[in-house]
């Protein structure tokens, strides 16, 4: 038997990082914006989705996608073009990112980018 609610898309996600400044001045140039303060942590929305951030990790910590929990998070853009775009964007703001990957098995192309704990993060477009 399967849960008789209907859920569609992801309300919020939440993340901790080890710099709140740095982490919110990334997310911010991706286009979220801060927009309220809960205690410890901070909120932020592209208008569609919601993170929230609590610095409470060590300074050293880092992102490892191969441990259990998230492995990476992913956010649908329009088209290839907005991935080529994106691309110029993060050389020119040394923001590390992978390549651009056509999954045609999917129907999809992803570029691969990471914050400044290193959790990974990836744009995907429809082929």
């Amino acid at each position: 038997m399967t849960l008789p609610i209907k859920h569609t898309l992801v309300h919020h996600v939440a993340l901790t990082v080890t710099d709140m400044a740095s982490s919110l001045a990334f997310y911010q140039q991706i286009g979220f914006e801060k927009f309220a303060e809960f205690g410890p942590k901070t909120l932020t929305s592209n208008g569609t989705v919601m993170i929230g951030m609590e610095a409470s990790a060590p300074a050293a910590d880092r992102f490892d996608e191969k441990r259990v929990g998230l492995d990476h998070l992913s956010f649908q853009v329009e088209s290839r073009e907005d991935l080529e775009t994106a691309v110029t964007y993060f050389d020119q703001q040394s923001i590390p990112h992978g390549g651009i990957t056509d999954l045609t098995d999917f129907g999809i192309a992803v570029l691969p980018f990471y914050d400044p704990d290193g959790i990974a993060l990836e744009f995907t477009a429809a082929l």
